[in-house]
Parts: C-alpha cells; sequence; structure tokens
C-alpha cells in the first residue's frame, strides 16, 4: 500500500502517526543515502518534489517543527475557536501547521471550530501529500 493510501486509512490521524508513516517509507535507505537527502531539504527551505524528501523532511524536522507549533498554539485564546474558523496555510509545505493545529484543537475538544482550509503551496507533490494529510482529518 502506497504512503497516500496508508495515509487515508489513518482511523485517529495524528501528525505522530503521520510522521511514523513517512519515517517507515525510507528506512530502507542507508544513512549516506539520507543524508544525502536531508542535503537537498536545504535546511528545511527547498521545494520538495519527491516522496523521499518530503519523509525525509519528516524525518529530519519533523519534531522541531512540531515542538515550534505546539508551543505557539498554546499562546491562543480558546475563544477564537468559538466561531467558525478557516485555515489559510501559506507556503504550507505538507500542511504540517495545519495537521498540528488539528491535533492541538483535537485534544482541547474543539475539533469541530474548523470549517474550511485552505492549502498554498508551489510545490505540486507537496501540495498533494498535503491535501492527503488535511483529507484524513476531515
Amino acid at each position: 500500500m502506497s504512503y497516500l493510501e496508508q495515509i487515508s486509512t489513518l482511523n485517529y490521524p495524528t501528525y505522530t502517526a503521520i510522521r511514523s508513516l513517512a519515517m517507515a517509507d525510507i528506512r530502507y535507505l542507508s544513512n549516506d543515502e539520507r543524508f544525502n537527502l536531508r542535503d537537498e531539504l536545504m535546511r528545511g527551505t527547498a521545494l520538495l518534489n519527491t516522496h523521499e524528501q518530503m519523509c525525509q523532511y519528516h524525518w529530519s524536522y519533523g519534531l522541531m517543527h512540531q515542538a515550534k507549533l505546539l508551543d505557539s498554539f498554546k499562546q491562543l485564546d480558546d475563544s477564537i475557536f468559538e466561531n467558525d474558523v478557516e485555515i489559510i496555510d501559506w507556503g504550507c509545505g505538507q500542511a504540517m501547521g495545519t495537521v498540528n493545529l488539528f491535533d492541538y484543537l483535537n485534544e482541547k475538544g474543539l475539533s469541530g471550530a474548523v470549517k474550511k482550509v485552505t492549502l498554498i503551496e508551489p510545490s505540486e507533490k507537496a501540495l498533494e501529500y498535503a491535501k492527503s494529510h488535511v483529507n484524513c482529518y476531515l
């Protein structure tokens, strides 16, 4: 089963589950191959165009990115989620920001607040993954 098929079958999606699937998909690579992939990421600023690059992004930067996002979400007042919320994720990559916001809202019992998500990303491949990641929550 492909990565995107596995994502679509997640019964209870979380960023941790998504990251685990991505990491499992490149475990077969040697350390040298993963180091080369990591270099292609240009410290997380490159446009990601291959499945392996996107999986390596999760491997190399996922936990740091997740921690940064969850820490920033704690600064939000829960009252902003009392009305319908639209997320506009500009430069979304694989939608890690949106996915981690969903995780945060689920943990707080506010999962129904998000009514619309707009994903904007120049990499068509990353946008395809972003849509799959977000759709498994909706």
